[in-house]
C-alpha cells in the first residue's frame, strides 16, 4: 500500500483503493466506448475524491475506508442493506435509480458497474469526500459541527437523490413528446425520496462512533445494487433467451 504523506490511515487506504479504481476505468474507458458515456461520471467524481482526500484540510471531518470496526461495519452493512431490500418489496416504488446502460455492452460488464463500480465511488464520493466538505464548510468558529452536521448531511443527501434522478431522466428528449417526458419525471419522484432516504441514513451510519467506516455503506450499497441488476435481469430474461436460441440458426 502507498503511503501518502499528511492524511489520515483511512484517508491513505481510501486514496490507494481511488488510485486502483482510477486506473481500471481509465481502461475500461478506454477500451469499450460504449461505456464512455457512463464511465465518465464515475471517473470525475473518483478524481474529485481523490482531491479532497488527498487535501490536509479535510482530513480532521472525513471518514475513509478502515481496517477499525470491520466486523461491525460489515454487520451494519449487510444488516442495512437487506432492509433496504425488504423495504423495496413492501413498499411500491421503493427503490432508486441504477446508471443506464447501452445494450450493446455485455452482462458482465453492465454487472461489474452497476454493482461494484457505481455503488463504492458513489459512496467514496459523496458520503466520503462531499459529506466530509460540507462539515468542514459548516463548522462553527469553535470547529463544532452543531446545526452545520445536519446541514452537511442534508445536502449529500440532496447531492445523491438529483443523481440518482439522473439515472432516470437521461434519454427523455428521445420521447415523443415532452408531456410523456414530464410524466416520466413525476413518476419517479419516489424514486428521488428513497434515494434521499438512503443516503440520510447513510451518512448517519458512516459518522454512527460505532462505525465511521464507509465500508459498511459501500456493501448497503453494493447489496442494494445487487437486487436491483438481478431484478433487471430477469425482466430481460424472455429477450435475452431469444436472442441466444435465434443465434443458434
Amino acid at each position: 500500500m502507498v503511503r501518502f504523506e499528511g492524511v489520515k490511515e483511512d484517508s491513505g487506504m481510501t486514496l490507494n483503493f481511488l488510485v486502483g479504481a482510477l486506473f481500471i476505468l481509465g481502461f475500461i474507458f478506454t477500451v469499450i466506448p460504449p461505456l464512455r458515456e457512463a464511465l465518465g461520471v464515475y471517473l470525475f467524481l473518483s478524481v474529485i475524491a481523490f482531491v479532497v482526500y488527498r487535501s490536509v484540510r479535510y482530513q480532521g471531518d472525513l471518514i475513509g475506508i478502515s481496517k477499525n470496526n470491520l466486523g461491525e461495519s460489515v454487520f451494519v452493512g449487510i444488516l442495512a442493506g437487506l432492509g433496504f431490500y425488504f423495504l423495496s418489496k413492501l413498499i411500491p416504488g421503493f427503490s432508486f435509480g441504477v446508471p443506464m446502460l447501452p445494450a450493446a455492452i455485455s452482462d458482465s460488464m453492465k454487472f461489474f458497474v452497476i454493482v461494484f463500480v457505481a455503488p463504492w465511488i458513489e459512496t467514496i464520493a459523496i458520503q466520503g469526500a462531499l459529506f466530509g466538505y460540507l462539515l468542514y464548510l459548516f463548522k462553527n468558529e469553535e470547529g463544532k459541527y452543531d446545526k452545520g452536521f445536519w446541514l452537511a448531511l442534508f445536502g449529500q443527501a440532496l447531492f445523491f437523490a438529483l443523481l440518482h434522478l439522473g439515472a432516470y431522466i437521461y434519454g427523455f428528449y428521445q420521447l415523443p413528446s415532452f408531456m410523456q417526458a414530464l410524466t416520466g419525471f413525476y413518476a419517479n419522484l419516489a424514486s428521488f425520496l428513497t434515494a434521499f432516504l438512503f443516503a440520510i441514513v447513510a451518512g448517519l451510519i458512516v459518522y454512527y462512533d460505532g462505525i465511521k467506516n464507509l465500508l459498511a455503506v459501500g456493501i448497503m450499497h453494493m447489496i442494494i445494487n445487487f437486487s436491483i441488476y438481478i431484478k433487471l435481469a430477469i425482466v430481460h430474461l424472455p429477450l435475452t433467451l431469444i436472442k441466444f436460441f435465434t443465434s443458434l440458426f
